[in-house]
């Protein structure tokens, strides 16, 4: 099952970006997330027959972005260019505790909480 990759241009200040995937009979899921500098928040929730929610506060300097594709969940909220000033970039996630994961976390300048 492939789903699009979202994408959100921002045209204000601080702007919120919603994604969500259905809960799917995959034994093992691969998460893939590449936060390049902000706040992670990730953990369990997620509502009732979904895979996964992310939601993620930011300002014109950042890119969030959620694909699922196959066994993998791609997520990622980097910096628009190379020399971008710093903005607000607040990730939360949350996983379905029904397969299991398989992460592969690429964190920079971030503070990060996650729970397992």
């Amino acid at each position: 099952m492939a789903v699009p990759c979202v994408a959100f241009t921002a045209q204000a200040d601080t702007v919120p970006f919603k994604a969500d995937g259905p809960l799917s009979k995959l034994r093992t899921v691969k998460l893939d997330l590449d936060l390049g500098a902000g706040n992670l928040d990730l953990g369990p929730g997620v509502a009732a027959g979904k895979l996964y929610s992310v939601s993620v506060v930011h300002d014109e300097n950042f890119e969030p972005r959620a694909q699922l594709a196959g066994g993998t969940l791609s997520l990622s909220s980097k910096r628009r260019g190379a020399f971008s000033r710093s903005g607000r970039n607040d990730l939360t996630v949350r996983l379905s505790d029904v397969p299991t994961w398989d992460m592969d976390l690429s964190v920079g300048a971030a503070k990060a909480t996650m729970d397992f």
